[in-house]
């Protein structure tokens, strides 16, 4: 989200992200993540879509296991 913010001069200095990890036994592992985004201000919904795309597109998102459960939320 960072790189495609700054490269549309979106301001997101503020912004922050809550992670939470749960964890399988057997064998022992991550099963699910969640990240939850909280932005200070308030952006119109071209914004606001343009962002979240880049979140869930992120090639970090792509890495990880694909039968890991992956939750994001976005507070606006």
């Amino acid at each position: 989200m960072g790189i495609k913010a700054e490269a549309l001069e979106i301001a997101i200095e503020g912004t922050t992200a809550q992670v939470t990890k749960t964890m399988a036994a057997n064998p022992r592992r991550i099963s699910k993540i969640e990240v939850v985004f909280s932005f200070p201000k308030k952006y119109d919904d071209k914004v606001m879509k343009v962002l979240e795309n880049a979140a869930r597109t992120c090639p970090v998102f792509y890495s990880l296991h694909p039968d890991m459960e992956k939750e994001i939320r976005f507070i606006w």
